[in-house]
């Protein structure tokens, strides 16, 4: 729970400019009157519209790299049998497990969420900010 590094994989010259060129909202980051409450219905504008880009191609990126690697292997590739969406990571993983009829380990590790307010950096708007801004653009729904 801190903010990101490179042990964080996140390298400040190439990863800014990735998110310039990859995203909608971060060039809005530019003008510091983002965080003003005039301006946050265009933020959330952006990230709902790279949001829905996500969600029609899910893990197409990810999917892509495992299909090409599966399909350039020596050899006839084995069937894709198993999916684990990284939303229902424990389920996902326990229906691998019996899939390949593993016993469970004793070591128990589930998967948990670490993004927290309280480590964010000063002007990010919080859950509640963002809430109010939703419910008075519908065109976020």
């Amino acid at each position: 729970n801190h903010y990101c590094d490179e042990n964080d994989y996140f390298f400040p010259n190439e990863t800014l400019k990735k998110l310039n060129s990859q995203t909608s909202w971060y060039s809005l980051l530019d003008n510091p009157s983002w965080s003003t409450p005039e301006r946050l219905p265009d933020l959330l504008r952006a990230v709902v519209n790279d949001l829905k880009c996500n969600y029609d191609g899910y893990a197409l990126d990810h999917f892509l790299s495992q299909s090409i690697f599966l399909s350039q292997n020596d050899g006839k590739a084995d069937p894709l049998d198993a999916i684990i969406k990284i939303e229902e990571g424990d389920s996902g993983l326990e229906a691998l497990r019996s899939f390949v009829d593993r016993e469970p380990s004793e070591k128990k590790c589930s998967l948990k969420q670490l993004n927290k307010a309280d480590s964010k950096p000063p002007g990010v708007p919080s859950s509640r900010e963002i809430m109010k801004v939703i419910k008075k653009n519908e065109d976020l729904l």
